[in-house]
């Protein structure tokens, strides 16, 4: 069973670095769409005010993707060392808002993570126990 459980882990380990990828990925073609309105609108002089809230709104989401990828992957090198169980349980409920990948990793993250028997080999690997 214990073999299993780190099997599991390190599996939930390499899919959450896929995960950071696959946002990397989405964080580059946001970059290129926000690259291409600030050009466009600079030659415009910024008229349109909503070309501006566009361009804060496309900024906003490359700063929370980038937020989430760098959580992605702290949480897999959680993963990988078996610390900070309930730091990964918050990434996995937060990969569900994103479907479809996201959600059937949450969800498996949060049923291999929920497991005694994963608890109990977190607990085993904190320091001073």
């Amino acid at each position: 069973m214990a073999y299993r459980n780190r099997s599991d882990l390190n599996i939930l380990s390499i899919l959450f670095f896929i995960m950071a990828g696959l946002n990397t990925l989405v964080l580059l073609i946001w970059g290129a769409i926000l690259a291409m309105g600030i050009y466009q609108e600079s030659s415009t002089g910024w008229r349109d005010p909503i070309g501006v809230y566009t361009a804060i709104f496309i900024g906003a989401m490359i700063v929370a993707i980038a937020v989430m990828t760098g959580l992605t992957c702290w949480a897999a090198i959680c993963l990988r060392k078996t610390e900070r169980r309930v730091f990964c349980i918050v990434i996995s409920a937060l990969f569900c808002l994103s479907f479809p990948l996201g959600t059937a990793l949450g969800i498996y993250a949060l049923t291999v993570l929920t497991r005694p028997s994963v608890r109990a080999l977190f607990e085993s690997s904190q320091p001073g126990t």
